[in-house]
């Protein structure tokens, strides 16, 4: 981060022997060994904006500074007030409660082999916008629906009432502060905002969260994968090799060799199957769909490599050549560098 690090390393053999002897022998060397460690905490904290992030997230959840980490207490402090105003009292944390297993995003087998030109499609805060779509919320969950209750349900079975619920409500008004910041170039406000949008599937799968249910998480994950793998199917059906999938993500080879007209492809693949999936939500699920693939980037040349040891693809795994300013670099993700 700062190009320097500290004046004995930690790798370093003898390090604690070293600072015995400077402790012994040469005092001042202690100091300004310990001096500089000071300063790359502090350097660290400003060149990368934490100490600005940390009180930006307590400002948003209301949480003390020293524990904006806490998601679970940051979840209870905004969904609380919301709960109240609806004239219900929150359970109390079962501390019996056993963790019960949450099912994970879909994930795709790979496709193992070196490509050119392949599109890389993310769903903008995939789970975040599946809550807002499909009412996912504690006070709106139905564990046992009457005839006449007509809820969304999910591909769990979990049931939801169609009335706007509190935690669908609280992300429509943090989608537009967050995009608001994007705009405004306020890095910190943006990620601070997203982090806490995040956190929100995550504690309704905890068992310390009070509100912990496995059926919510479970349809959060469930919708996600039933749209990723819809997604894909669609994609396969305009004619392009959908080549690995990752809960979110889809990689895309549009048929061309040329990474100018595989970009065209590629913008005019996301615009149509937003408007594709739009029209399969209402059908289906007769909501409104508030889920948004972008096209982020094109990877000139992939990597997806092979399981070690086996011809299958692997998973999570995978190295690329993108554009970078006027000339190229290589991403990894998953893979020891070298």
């Amino acid at each position: 981060v700062l190009g320097r690090g500290k004046q004995i390393h930690e790798s370093t053999a003898g390090r604690v022997e070293e600072i015995q002897r400077m402790h012994r022998e040469d005092p001042g060397a202690l100091v300004d060994y310990n001096l500089e460690d000071s300063r790359l905490v502090l350097e660290i904290l400003a060149r990368e904006g934490l100490l600005d992030l940390t009180l930006e997230r307590s400002l948003l959840s209301g949480m003390q500074l020293d524990r904006v980490g806490a998601s679970i207490a940051s979840f209870d402090l905004v969904y609380l007030p919301a709960l109240r105003e609806h004239g219900f009292v929150a359970p109390s944390v079962d501390r019996e409660r056993k963790q019960v297993p949450v099912r994970g995003g879909a994930v795709l087998d790979s496709v193992p082999g070196l490509f050119r030109n392949v599109a890389l499609f993310d769903f903008k805060s995939l789970y975040p916008s599946i809550i807002r779509t499909f009412q996912i919320d504690p006070l709106g969950h139905l564990p046992r629906p009457a005839p006449d209750d007509d809820p969304i349900v999910a591909p769990n079975g979990a049931a939801f009432r169609r009335e706007p619920g509190i935690l669908p409500q609280l992300l429509d008004e943090l989608f537009p502060r967050r995009e608001a910041a994007k705009a405004a170039g306020d890095k910190v406000a943006s990620q601070a905002i997203k982090i806490l949008m995040n956190s929100f599937y995550g504690v309704l799968g905890t068992s310390a969260c009070r509100f912990a249910l496995p059926a919510l998480a479970n349809a959060i994950t469930g919708f996600g994968k039933e749209i990723l793998l819809w997604s894909k199917s669609r994609i396969e059906g305009y004619g392009h090799e959908v080549l690995y999938g990752d809960t979110d993500s889809l990689f895309v080879r549009p048929a061309t060799e040329d990474a100018e007209e595989a970009k065209r492809i590629g913008d005019e693949l996301v615009s149509k199957l937003n408007r594709d999936l739009s029209e399969h939500i209402a059908e289906k699920w007769r909501v409104e769909s508030r889920l948004e693939l972008e096209f982020e980037r094109l990877y000139l040349r992939l990597l997806l490599p092979a399981v070690r040891h086996g011809s299958a693809g692997a998973r999570k795994r995978y190295a690329g050549l993108v554009r970078a300013g006027e000339g190229t670099e290589v991403v990894f993700t998953g893979m020891e560098v070298v």
